[in-house]
């Protein structure tokens, strides 16, 4: 199958799988993951017969990144369409975002979870566990959001776990929130190191 092909079956099963946002992005980021792994593999092949530079070693490495930028694009509309549901209330704070691996794909069973300045989990975001995109969602009540009668406004950070409770990531800057709003954030780990952990 040429990359043409590829490309043609990908916009096909996008166009009949439209209606349903969630089905389209999964098949489609699993066509695109495969797509870029067997041109990533005959372009290896290819380099080996007929050097690095040859003009189709070349149109395949090109190839492969236009692959990889439409997972990444996939990937950010799928996280916008999935945070429609999840508006902020006027009382609360909304933090929704996705856990990716170096390609791209979101991992599930990682536990998240919101820590404040001094390191402390934050009540109501004690951990939640992403699901098979690596999304998670939190809704903060404005008494967590505020701080409290003459405090400093808390600075939140994501932090994310393996299944074994080893600490994977940790954001280094906090954010503050503020009641009514939301924020997405898409925090790309290494599976490597959540593999080895575990």
């Amino acid at each position: 199958m040429s990359e043409k092909d590829l490309e043609n079956e990908l916009k096909k099963i996008l166009r009949e799988r439209k209606d349903d946002i969630k089905s389209s992005h999964k098949l489609a980021r699993d066509f695109s993951v495969l797509s870029s792994s067997l041109i990533q593999r005959e372009g290896k092949r290819l380099a080996k017969k007929l050097g690095a530079n040859h003009p189709r070693v070349v149109a395949l490495k090109a190839k492969q990144k236009d692959i990889i930028k439409n997972i990444r694009t996939t990937e950010k509309s799928f996280l916008r369409a999935a945070t429609v549901n999840a508006t902020a209330a006027a009382n609360e704070a909304v933090v929704v975002g996705r856990i990716l691996d170096e390609n791209r794909v979101g991992v599930e069973n990682v536990k998240v979870y919101l820590v404040d300045d001094t390191g402390n989990k934050v009540a109501g975001a004690e951990g939640i566990i992403t699901n098979s995109d690596g999304a998670y969602l939190f809704k903060l009540p404005e008494a967590a959001v505020v701080g409290g009668k003459g405090k400093a406004k808390p600075a939140y950070r994501v932090v994310v776990e393996s299944s074994k409770a080893n600490k994977i990531y940790e954001e280094k800057t906090g954010v503050n929130l503020n009641v009514g709003e939301q924020q997405s954030r898409e925090i790309v780990i290494d599976r490597s190191k959540l593999l080895r952990r575990q």
